[in-house]
């Protein structure tokens, strides 16, 4: 799973995005104005788990979290 940071002004992190791929996170980031709403490309940062279950801000595929019910 790869992460988007979300920064205020102060280059505080105040929220992020998830992603499936490297790949999702430079095509989310390239349509229409979202490089503008939520900030540039940061580097890969990748090979993330996460504690539940989210979905991929680009495609909306489940991202399986590892405390989450087996289904």
């Amino acid at each position: 799973m790869h992460i988007h940071l979300i920064e205020d002004k102060d280059k505080q992190a105040v929220d992020a995005l998830y992603f499936c791929s490297d790949f999702h996170h430079h095509e989310f980031l390239s349509q229409k104005d979202n490089e503008k709403e939520y900030g540039s490309y940061q580097g890969w940062n990748g090979c993330h788990e996460l504690e539940f279950d989210d979905y991929c801000s680009y495609c909306n595929k489940k991202i399986k979290g590892v405390n989450d019910e087996q289904s």
